[in-house]
C-alpha cells in the first residue's frame, strides 16, 4: 500500500520505531502499551513528525527509490519529491515559481542563495560552518563595544559584516579581520536580508580601517 505525506509517494506500509520518552504519550493514544526504549512496528501513519527514521519513497522524475528522513517529508519542501539527483532541477524551478511576483532584489538573492548551496559540496559546506563559528566567536570579545556602535540600541536592527562571512570564507581572509569591530554594523533587518551573502566595503577598504584603529 503507497502513503502519501505532502504529495510525497512513501513505499513504507509499516516500519520498526524505538520509541522516545516525548513519543510514549501519542503512541499511547493510538493503544499502544509501550515504555521508553521500546523497538516496535508500527504503521507509517503513527510515526511521530519529527521521527528521524529513514523511509523509502519514489521519484516523481525517474520513478527511483531514494531514502529520506519522515520529519523532512512534513516540512513542505517541495524538492523532497524528487531523488537527490534530480532535486537541484526542481528545486529552481518551484523557486522562479513561487518569486514570480517577489521583489527583483529579493529574487535575486534568493536564487543566489540556492545556487550556492547546490554548488558547494559537503565539504565545503562544512568547513564553511566551522569558519563561520570562528568568526562569530572573534566578533563576541567585541561585544562592549558593539552596544556603541550606531543604532545598536534600535528595535528591528541586526549586527551586519560589512565585508561578509561568506565572501571572507572563499578569499581564506582570517577569522579575526571578518570579526573585527571596524568589519560590524547595525543594519535594518530588511536591508540586511537583502544583502545577503554580498559585500558593502572592499577587503582593502577593510584593512586600511584596522591599521588605522591600530595607531
Amino acid at each position: 500500500m503507497l502513503h502519501f505525506i505532502n504529495i510525497i509517494m512513501i513505499l513504507n506500509e509499516n516500519i520498526k520505531y524505538k520509541v522516545g520518552r516525548i513519543s510514549t504519550n501519542r503512541l499511547r493514544k493510538f493503544g499502544y502499551d509501550v515504555h521508553p526504549g521500546d523497538i516496535i512496528v508500527i504503521p507509517i501513519k503513527h510515526l511521530p513528525k519529527g521521527a528521524a527514521i529513514k523511509v523509502k519513497c519514489k521519484c516523481d522524475n525517474c520513478n527511483k527509490i531514494y531514502n529520506e528522513e519522515y520529519r523532512y517529508l512534513q516540512q513542505r519542501k517541495r524538492a523532497i519529491k524528487f531523488c537527490p539527483k534530480h532535486r537541484k532541477e526542481n528545486a529552481y524551478i518551484f523557486l522562479s515559481k513561487r518569486m514570480k511576483n517577489e521583489d527583483p532584489i529579493k529574487k535575486q538573492n534568493r536564487v543566489r542563495a540556492m545556487k550556492l548551496y547546490w554548488e558547494t559540496n559537503k565539504k565545503d559546506r562544512r568547513d564553511f560552518l566551522e569558519y563561520r563559528w570562528i568568526v562569530l566567536q572573534v566578533t563576541q570579545t567585541w561585544k562592549n563595544e558593539i552596544n556603541l556602535l550606531l543604532n545598536a540600541k534600535k528595535i528591528a536592527y541586526t549586527l551586519d559584516h560589512k565585508y561578509s562571512i561568506w565572501e571572507g570564507f572563499k578569499n581564506s581572509i582570517s577569522p579575526n579581520i571578518i570579526g573585527h569591530i571596524k568589519n560590524l554594523e547595525w543594519l535594518p533587518k530588511k536591508q540586511n536580508r537583502l544583502k545577503g551573502k554580498t559585500s558593502s566595503i572592499s577587503l582593502n577598504k577593510l584593512n586600511e580601517m584596522i591599521e588605522n584603529d591600530k595607531c
